[in-house]
């Protein structure tokens, strides 16, 4: 009979268990599903800053009509945008992994500037007035060498918290993401302590100057009395198959924002310049109507 009792306690013990865990899984305390949220969190991403946490709780500048544009386009993007009004940090598809082409020229400047303290030597400026404001390829060649090659930029770029961008000798097939090249505009755009306030104006002006036929990109649908500048890169993997991308800083008529768009699969290089115009057009707007 003691055993036959023992018995009993036992499986009602054992059944209990098996109640209060269902009962955790009902109230929303597993993690079974978290591997979605996890993948949507990925696609589309807000990060906000805590000064700021309340500010434009729910906008949300991948909306409705963005997801209808990219519905029209064939080549896979990548967009991250930091909202200096609100503090917040906007992506879609942020972390995904692309290369930069002609955009590490940013990061480029950046490591001179900060390597000569901005006391630029007259080849220097030449350097870095033919590389931002004409993007030319020799002169990004020759001081990506100055300042110490590929070991010195990863080093760089690790300190900057690029921590999904890795250097490659031929620096236009480094890879990286939209999110961390998004952190060397920043250093531009804003006071940090990377860079002087000369050294940002110094490279801001540069980057609002950039020839004519390169003001493409973030910059499309900007009213034209705002500050844009900006820094593009475009590359064929293959003839048929580019890298378009654009990086920019936009402040003007109520919108202060850095944004960094990156393509790729696009059949012809005009092909990746209006996806990425197309979806600064939408932005800008979005920022308008938000703010």
């Amino acid at each position: 009979m003691g055993k036959r009792l023992g018995l009993v306690f036992t499986m009602i013990g054992t059944l209990g268990i098996v109640l209060t865990l269902w009962r955790s899984q009902a109230t929303g305390k597993s993690t079974a599903d978290t591997p979605d949220k996890v993948i949507k969190q990925t696609m589309h991403t807000v990060t906000k800053d805590t000064e700021n946490s309340v500010t434009q709780a729910d906008f949300n500048p991948f909306g409705s009509q963005f997801h209808q544009f990219l519905k029209t386009r064939s080549d896979d993007v990548s967009v991250a945008i930091y909202d200096k009004n609100t503090g917040q940090t906007y992506s879609y598809h942020g972390d995904a992994v692309y290369c930069p082409a002609s955009t590490v020229k940013v990061p480029i400047m950046a490591e001179t500037l900060e390597k000569t303290d901005g006391n630029l030597a007259e080849e220097q400026q030449e350097q870095l007035t033919t590389m931002i404001e004409n993007s030319d390829d020799d002169a990004a060649t020759d001081l990506w060498e100055e300042n110490g090659g590929t070991a010195a930029m990863q080093t760089f770029m690790s300190e900057l918290g690029m921590s999904h961008t890795v250097a490659n000798n031929a620096w236009g097939l480094s890879t990286t993401t939209a999110s961390d090249m998004l952190k060397t505009m920043e250093l531009f755009a804003y006071p940090n302590h990377i860079l002087t306030n000369s050294e940002r104006a110094y490279g801001l002006n540069l980057m609002e100057n950039v020839e004519a036929d390169q003001r493409w990109g973030v910059s499309a649908g900007v009213a034209p009395d705002a500050t844009i500048a900006l820094k593009n890169g475009w590359s064929p993997e293959t003839w048929s198959d580019w890298r378009i991308n654009s990086l920019g800083y936009i402040n003007g008529d109520g919108r202060d924002y850095v944004i960094a768009v990156y393509t790729i699969s696009n059949p012809t290089e005009q092909y990746g310049i209006d996806t990425i115009e197309g979806i600064s057009r939408i932005i800008w707007s979005e920022f308008g109507t938000n703010h």
